[in-house]
């Protein structure tokens, strides 16, 4: 894979896991759509793609 690529995966996964995020907070206030148990695995994610860019 080339670092093009991975750069772009990343960034595709740095959104879906905010969008993670944002549906956890609509949950938590009530929002339609919103799901509270989103946030944790999206806080994961967001967690060890930081951690990779870090390396």
């Amino acid at each position: 894979m080339d670092a093009a690529t991975l750069r772009r995966a990343r960034g595709w996964a740095v959104l879906t896991a905010l969008s993670g995020i944002l549906i956890r907070e609509a949950g938590l206030h009530g929002r339609p759509g919103g799901k509270a148990t989103w946030g944790p695995p999206a806080q994961a994610a967001l967690r060890r793609l930081i951690a990779t860019v870090r390396r």
